[in-house]
């Protein structure tokens, strides 16, 4: 490697304004049904993540995700 694609390797980079980062609990839940069971809206399993007062925080649906990947 050259002297100089060494430093323009070195010299790039993304900039993050702000990072914030808690450790938070958090209640984790597999939904072992979803869907209609037909090929273009399978049944599947959905991971739910709820705080501790009951709050649904955010779902991963791994089917929709990797369908919208595709897209």
């Amino acid at each position: 490697m050259s002297e100089k694609s060494f430093y323009q390797e070195k010299m790039t980079f993304s900039y993050e304004k702000e990072k914030e980062v808690e450790v938070i609990r958090v209640i984790r839940t597999y939904l072992l049904l979803r869907g209609e069971g037909t090929e273009k809206d399978p049944y599947r399993k959905i991971e739910q993540f709820w705080s501790l007062s009951g709050e649904l925080l955010w779902e991963n649906d791994h089917y929709l995700q990797s369908k919208k990947k595709k897209q």
